[in-house]
């Protein structure tokens, strides 16, 4: 079995990056033969790492210049893994708490968004950077999950 190498973006943390991000990350799961994730899995993969390069757009670098962003799409043996890395201030993933459901109100659900659809999610401060850490593991062949269980 083949292992695609990893495909790496390096673009600025703006407002089109999270859709170029996206766009990206679709095209090399679904042509990717050894990617064996359906398709509504993608999509729940490509809106997670969006809802993280829109908060790395909104809050890393909210208080000065566009920075840079950096994902990474790597193809594992038995999982999906993306990584988010951006130069932003540190930040405590555990610390985000989901708004109130009695308050319609836009954004604030990146991260609880993220954990619903990844089967693991971690954000480490390595070398002076945030890496955020997105991985989705495959089905045996033939079984759907949702992310929450690890086949």
């Amino acid at each position: 079995m083949s292992v695609p190498g990893p495909v790496a973006l390096d673009l600025p943390a703006d407002a089109v990056a999270p859709g170029v991000v996206r766009v990206a990350l679709l095209q090399f799961a679904s042509s990717c033969a050894d990617v064996h994730l359906l398709a509504s899995e993608i999509d729940e993969v490509s809106v997670a790492v969006q809802e993280a390069c829109t908060n790395v757009v909104r809050h890393a670098y909210a208080c000065g210049p566009v920075g840079a962003l950096r994902v990474e799409i790597h193809r594992r043996l038995a999982s999906l893994e993306i990584r988010v890395i951006d130069s932003g201030p540190p930040f405590e993933i555990d610390d985000a708490e989901l708004p109130d459901p009695t308050e319609l109100r836009e954004g604030g659900y990146g991260t609880h968004i993220m954990r619903s659809w990844m089967h693991e999610v971690d954000l480490r401060r390595e070398r002076g950077r945030n890496v955020l850490r997105l991985v989705r593991y495959y089905a045996p062949e033939g079984v759907t999950t949702e992310a929450g269980d690890h086949a």
